[in-house]
């Protein structure tokens, strides 16, 4: 995915952008991610690979990416331990939705109807 400036985004922009998992086997290797702002500061950290994974909810939604880090380069984690973090990543999706549907919800018709009362 070319990116104004040149070179790719992170791990987890790509993931939220593809809607599957992506790794970043070696930070410093990726051609063109040390040289953009994230990369530098995901070296600076100490990452030299990423993993990241989407939240998405049954219905599609995606809520944001589930990252994991790693100061060592290299592609770290396996398949089971790929479905644990996208078996988290989409109970968490679940749970943003939810939340978005019920509480702020609630919280927007509280406000809509005490409003005008200077509450």
């Amino acid at each position: 995915m070319p990116r104004p400036g040149g070179g790719p985004p992170a791990a987890c922009a790509r993931a939220h952008a593809a809607g599957k998992p992506v790794t970043v086997a070696d930070v410093a290797a990726e051609p063109g991610l040390a040289e953009r702002p994230v990369g530098r500061a995901a070296l600076a950290a100490g990452v030299r690979a990423e993993y990241g994974t989407p939240l998405i909810n049954p219905g599609g939604d995606r809520y944001g990416v589930l990252s994991v880090h790693r100061t060592e380069p290299g592609a770290w984690l396996g398949p089971g331990r790929q479905a644990a973090l996208g078996s988290l990543a989409g109970e968490l999706a679940g749970w943003r939705s939810w939340y978005r549907r019920t509480v702020v919800l609630d919280a927007l018709e509280y406000l809509h109807a005490h409003g005008g009362r200077g509450a």
